[in-house]
């Protein structure tokens, strides 16, 4: 069982930003680097914090075969309870009250079967279903119960000929979204994903891999039948029970250099997506909370990405690390050219490790471009640059293993947004942050 109890942005005030005057990306560069946003302040009057418990069963199995064509099967069931309480303090002194209460029930079940096909070709085939019940109740309950039911097939298939290796992949799926308030209609999909990918071995130290997929998104319940103020993002959401599947084809090359001091990692990838679906800005407001509409339409998302690691000292007992690393991506709508909402700016990064004996030390700085490329209607935001360091002593003493460190967060205390946050402008990422933690693993 999960429990944990958070702010919720935009109710309380924060300190951080009256001094001086995001949501997360998909992929993280380094747990030193990225950090989610906080919320620093104390319980206070009017303010909102959400609640949330989750209870999670599972059931797992595998079974190997000696079957030449058939290597073994594998099973998974889970069954999961979860639940948001957003607790409202209205005046001082009174004891805190439930303003919306979401609840999910939900099951799934996978099973795959490993198998070779031939000497050289084998990969994995199965079958996965999934049911999900959502309720949500209160004040601010911006979603109708609604039950939603899935289930796909899947098979990937990998061949290995010397220093190329091929690998083949297929999905269709089925999904059903079933809100339970009147005016609100039923919608069922039906998706196939493809994919196909290529990697050449050139050598012991180098390889090149080019790959291409047909990805098709099925629309969620929030996409489809959203109807007032999300409190996570304070915007009031309308969705669009009219949306239709998403489909994107893209290609990726990336090469792989892995020698004895240097590791690196180059890639492109570019999307073209029909029936993009995504959140836009309008010019309305609600109480003062911003409108958002869920779209749909052509675009077009290419970036970069590039991750190197070389190693300036290797000894018997210590070694020392440098770290460079960077990604841009752009998204555009295809019919009007403008740019997608939310889309990360140019980031970044070096970072530093040395360990030597018992004793590391990490350093890492982050710089994040300002993104004037934004939607209409939309904020432009600023940059910002982000200094992080770490020191950890590390002790092994027979089967345990016992870790100090002090963690430093945004040493020089810069006013930080993420471009990607819905709240961007009510909650900045957090201030000056020191952290002294101990781990014990046994």
């Amino acid at each position: 069982m999960h429990n944990n109890n958070h702010g919720v942005p935009g109710h309380a005030h924060h300190g951080h930003e009256e001094e001086h005057d995001e949501d997360h990306e998909d992929e993280d560069h380094d747990d030193d680097e990225d950090h989610e946003e906080e919320d620093h302040d104390e319980e206070g009057v009017g303010e909102v914090t959400a609640d949330m418990t989750s209870t999670t069963y599972d059931l797992e199995g595998a079974y190997r075969f000696s079957n030449t064509v058939l290597r073994g099967i594998r099973f998974r069931a889970a069954l999961t309870d979860y639940e948001t309480s957003e607790l409202e303090h209205i005046e001082e002194g009174e004891e805190e009250g439930v303003s919306t209460i979401l609840g999910r029930d939900q099951l799934e079940g996978r099973l795959e079967v490993d198998h070779v096909l031939a000497g050289n070709m084998v990969g994995v085939a199965g079958i996965q279903i999934a049911n999900s019940e959502l309720t949500i109740e209160g004040s601010e309950a911006f979603l109708p119960d609604a039950l939603s039911t899935g289930i796909g097939i899947f098979a990937l298939e990998r061949i290995n000929l010397d220093a190329l290796r091929f690998e083949l992949s297929g999905r269709m799926q089925w999904q059903s979204h079933d809100p339970r308030e009147s005016g609100m209609r039923e919608r069922s999909f039906s998706a196939l994903s493809l994919s196909g990918g290529v990697n050449y071995q050139r050598s012991e130290d180098v390889r090149f891999s080019l790959s291409w997929a047909r990805a098709s998104k099925m629309p969620d319940v929030t996409e489809l039948y959203a109807q007032g103020l999300h409190t996570s993002t304070r915007a009031v959401e309308i969705g669009n029970e009219n949306l239709e599947v998403e489909t994107t084809n893209g290609l990726t090359i990336a090469s792989h250099i892995q020698t004895d001091p240097l590791t690196a990692t180059i890639s492109a990838y570019t999307n073209h997506a029909n029936n993009f679906i995504y959140l836009a800005p309008t010019e309305r407001e609600e109480e003062g909370n911003p409108v958002y509409q869920m779209n749909q339409a052509e675009a077009r998302i290419s970036g970069v990405e590039v991750d190197t690691r070389f190693e300036l000292l290797h000894g018997s007992t210590s070694h020392l690390v440098l770290r460079l690393w960077g990604d841009y991506v752009r998204g555009r709508l295809i019919e009007n050219e403008e740019d997608l909402p939310r889309m990360p700016p140019l980031r970044v990064g070096a970072g530093l490790r040395y360990d030597v004996g018992n004793f590391g030390v990490d350093f890492s700085v982050k710089h994040v471009t300002d993104q004037e490329k934004v939607f209409p209607g939309e904020e432009e935001t600023h940059g910002y640059t982000m200094v992080n360091a770490t020191g950890r002593y590390r002790r092994v003493i027979g089967s345990t293993v016992q870790i100090l460190s002090i963690q430093g967060i945004n040493l020089t205390d810069v006013l930080a947004r993420e471009h990607t946050s819905f709240v961007k402008g009510l909650v900045p990422l957090p201030g000056r942050d020191i952290r002294l933690s101990y781990t014990f693993v046994f």
